[in-house]
Parts: C-alpha cells; structure tokens; sequence
C-alpha cells in the first residue's frame, strides 16, 4: 500500500540520482573506497606484525636463554606478514572497506532523504534500523578478522580456515573471553583516566612553580 509506494519512491529517487552523477562523482567514490581499503590494509599490517611477534616470544618454550628467542621479533614478524600474508592481508581489509563504504552510502541516501522520513515514519524507522544493522555487521566483521590475523600468525592458514577457526575458539570461550574484554576495557580506561589526571597534575605543578607570566 502506502508503504510500498513510498519505498518504491526513495529507491526511483536514489537511482536518479546516481544517474545524474557524473565523472567526477565516481572518482571521489573511487579515491574515498581506496583510502578506506589502503587504511585497513596497514592496520591489518600492523595486527598481524605485533600477533607474530607475540605467537613467535609465546610459542618459545625455553625463554632462560636469549639464543631461543628471536632476536629481532618484530621486524622478522614484518617480513614474514609482507612475503606470506600479503594478498591474505588484502582480502581482509577489502571485506571490512566494502562494508565501511556501505555504512556511507546508506549514511548519504539518509541525508538525502530527510524530507521523505519525516513524511514517513515507518521509513525513517526502516533507515535506522539498516544503518544499526550495518554499523553491528561492521563491528562483528571486524572483530573476526582481527582474530583471524593473530591465527594466520600463529598457524599460517588461509583467511577463510582462520576466520572459521577463530569464530569457533571464541564460540566454545565466550565467557572467557567475554570477561577478559571486560577487564581489558576497564584497564585501558583506567590507563587513560591516569594519564590524564597526571598529566593535569604536573601541569598545575607545572604553572604553579614558574610564577607569574611575563608577557
């Protein structure tokens, strides 16, 4: 009825305006949809680096002597990401760039569309709910692929093998792991809420202690 009319209105009103983009248009879609990839490339870098270097000093049994471990963890954990993991790397960043550029079109069409939700309220609550959809599908995406980089990095599987493995291993501990989140989250805020107190405290010292301004 109504609703179906209205729909077929905003999807008309979406593929008109798509067609009327131009060149250009595609162009900032293009570069916006590369600096998305290129970014979750590097972190994917940086997350597989620090989870080799990790698995290399955790897998070493006999930690006494310094000739068992690696002597530069972090820099072979590099290259080894780079030579063996580079496409794997790749296709992980480009799942979680598709769906961050979801979240923005989606994000565009509901500024666009202000008018016609405001009309309709059972279309503003559909564009609501997709959008908490797509931020939680984002957030589940990129929470597996992460953990699938540290598996990569300890067995160096596939990305597909790691990624079933890793949903597995958190699926059988979720409590675990669950609570180590939790407490994990509660140290690092209480890490920043430190910092900042002393860094205001030595800054008051800070003032108080170099008198009066001259200007």
């Amino acid at each position: 009825g109504k609703f179906n009319a209205t729909a077929a209105g905003l999807s008309t009103a979406a593929y008109k305006k798509l067609a009327a983009m131009g060149g250009q248009d595609f162009f900032q879609i293009y570069n916006l949809f590369t600096f998305l990839w290129t970014n979750q490339f590097f972190q994917g870098i940086e997350t597989m680096t620090i989870a080799g270097a990790i698995a290399c000093w955790y897998w070493t049994l006999d930690k006494s002597s310094r000739s068992n471990l690696a002597k530069h963890p972090i820099t072979s954990s590099f290259f080894r990401a780079v030579r063996y993991h580079l496409g794997t790397i790749c296709f992980g960043s480009l799942i979680i760039a598709i769906v961050q550029l979801c979240r923005i079109a989606l994000a565009y069409l509901d500024r666009q569309t202000k008018g016609l939700q405001k009309a309709n309220f059972a279309v503003k609550m559909l564009m609501k709910c997709a959008q908490c959809c797509l931020w939680c599908f984002e957030k589940v995406v990129k929470f597996n692929t992460r953990n699938a980089y540290i598996f990569i990095a300890i067995n160096g599987k596939s990305f597909c093998k790691s990624a079933k493995n890793a949903f597995m291993t958190i699926l059988k501990n979720l409590f675990l792991v669950g609570f180590v989140n939790l407490v994990s989250g509660l140290l690092i805020l209480l890490g920043k809420v430190m910092i900042m107190v002393g860094c205001g405290v030595l800054t008051y010292i800070w003032v108080e202690g170099s008198g009066s301004f001259t200007y």
